[in-house]
């Protein structure tokens, strides 16, 4: 029940979210294995959609925050399969924001890539995190990349 309510919770909190561009300060773990997991998750979706050698991915620096572990760990994995990170505005890229939301055992991201929706709910464990359920995706479809 106390899982269920805290689910209800989190999707009632999506609907209010205005900003896309937001990341949580508070560290998502301690550990890069906990973060790869979160990372090679939506990192297998979005191959799917953006093909790697075509695409760059713009992260806002003003509302992400660029020198942690999570985004160091999100942006060498990205890397590793030919993507291309900016933090440039003025280039030709993909805008890419994630936010992270921690709510007792559960961890939501939520990313906003263009202008689609992409968000996932993880358990947090003793080392690690497991996938909660499917991921939850708005508007995402077919694309070239840029």
């Amino acid at each position: 029940m106390k899982t269920f309510i805290s689910l209800l919770f989190i999707l009632l909190l999506n609907g209010c979210a205005t900003n896309a561009y937001y990341y949580s300060v508070k560290k998502v773990n301690n550990t890069v294995r906990a973060d790869s997991v979160i990372v090679n998750d939506i990192l297998k979706l979005l191959l799917k959609h953006y093909p790697p050698a075509k695409t760059t991915f713009y992260i806002d620096t003003e509302y992400s925050i660029a020198n942690n572990q999570f985004s160091s760990s999100f942006q060498k994995s990205f890397r590793s399969v030919g993507y291309a990170i900016t933090n440039n505005a003025k280039i030709n890229a993909i805008p890419l924001a994630w936010k992270i939301d921690h709510i007792g055992q559960l961890v939501r991201v939520t990313y906003h890539i263009e202008n689609s929706v992409i968000s996932r709910i993880y358990m947090r464990t003793s080392k690690s995190y497991k996938a909660y359920n499917a991921f939850t995706v708005e508007g995402l479809g077919k694309t070239n990349g840029k």
